[in-house]
């Protein structure tokens, strides 16, 4: 693969992520008690992994890759995930996913996950031999289009695991993952440490509230809600409803989000702080929406 990177630079600011709130499955993540599990821990050895040191976090969402316009991230469950589109005319992008752990076998066990999600049975070769050289360990899928078009990498370096999946391999201009990865894992190990006795800090959401706990099912219901980052970067709120009763989040111009609700019921909503360092944080408040 290609010894060349692009630049990567890091920037913070404080702001919340704006626009209409959606919630899905992660794609390519296997469950935790999927029995394909074990079969993926033998066929790659995952007791004898090397463990690297923890770092802080990693902030994804402050990412610049020289030569790829990076989107507003997307939480997804457990995941931070951020498309990229190459900024010349016909090149194509790919999405990125990440995962801190509070503990280097957190992160270990999500690329074992990815690993379990890999369309082939075979075992896919590590990334090191193919000549790239990121994290303490990592694997390439590959592709019909060669070792320098794979199909996506993924890797871990200590407690931070990444997933770098391209989007379109049947075109031209298809992205150089490898180039990417060694960006990212750049971006990674220049974190700082943390020590033995240290915890990795998650954002801590100081307040959510609606002022009504009742209200009638297609009304719109402004949320009150605030976060601290424990790194003094950006905390990005994503949200999940869940029902019976049923609606949808939005941020208005101002900042301000609300509740657009839809159908009659009991409602959990929860909000998922993501702070700058990649780490969740969950807090839920109860509604009733009666029928109209």
């Amino acid at each position: 693969m290609s010894a060349t990177y692009p630049l990567i630079l890091f920037v913070c600011s404080v702001s919340l992520l704006a626009g209409r709130a959606a919630a899905g499955p992660a794609q390519g993540v296997v469950g935790a008690k999927d029995p394909r599990l074990a079969e993926v821990r033998a066929l790659y050895g995952r007791d004898r992994w090397p463990s690297g040191s923890r770092r802080a976090g990693f902030d994804l969402g402050a990412a610049v890759l020289e030569g790829y316009a990076g989107a507003r991230p997307a939480g997804l469950e457990g995941l931070v995930t951020r498309r990229f589109q190459g900024t010349r005319k016909g090149d194509r992008g790919f999405v990125v996913e990440l995962r801190v752990g509070d503990t280097v076998a957190e992160a270990q066990e999500q690329l074992l996950s990815w690993l379990a999600s890999a369309s082939t049975p075979e075992r896919v070769p590590r990334a090191r031999e193919l000549g790239v050289g990121v994290g303490e360990l990592g694997f390439v899928g590959r592709s019909r289009y060669g070792d320098d078009h794979p199909e996506w990498i993924a890797f871990v370096r200590g407690n931070v695991a990444l997933r770098i999946v391209a989007r379109d391999l049947r075109s031209a201009g298809r992205p150089r993952l490898g180039a990417v990865a060694r960006a990212l894992d750049l971006g990674v190990a220049a974190g700082r440490l943390l020590e033995p006795d240290e915890v990795v800090e998650h954002p801590l959401i100081t307040r959510l509230a609606c002022a009504r706990g009742r209200a009638v099912a297609g009304e719109r219901l402004r949320i009150e809600v605030a976060a601290e980052d424990p790194l003094g970067g950006i905390v990005r709120f994503f949200w999940h409803l869940s029902g019976p009763a049923t609606g949808y989040m939005e941020r208005d111009e101002q900042g301000a989000w609300w509740l657009h609700t839809t159908g009659p019921g009991e409602l959990k909503l929860t909000a998922v702080a993501v702070g700058s360092g990649g780490t969740f944080t969950r807090r839920s408040l109860a509604l009733v929406l009666e029928d109209d």
